[in-house]
């Protein structure tokens, strides 16, 4: 296992991103407004899809929302 992030979700409506090395939480991607159902994550995107009809694509590097779907 090499990636540097591991992320999780949900039914908060959030998207937690943690440091595989540190184990430390390193942030909280806000958007959704209900749960989040799914998540796929690569190399540096999160695609999160949710209970509101929306899919959102992440930069887990600075937490911005790239697209919504």
């Amino acid at each position: 296992f090499d990636e540097k992030y591991i992320v999780s979700a949900s039914g908060d409506r959030t998207i937690k991103v943690w440091d595989t090395t540190t184990c430390e939480f390193v942030r909280t991607l806000l958007g959704h407004k209900r749960g989040i159902a799914c998540l796929q994550y690569r190399d540096k995107i999160v695609v999160s899809g949710s209970s509101d009809n929306t899919i959102r694509i992440w930069d887990i590097e600075c937490g911005a929302c790239l697209r919504i779907l």
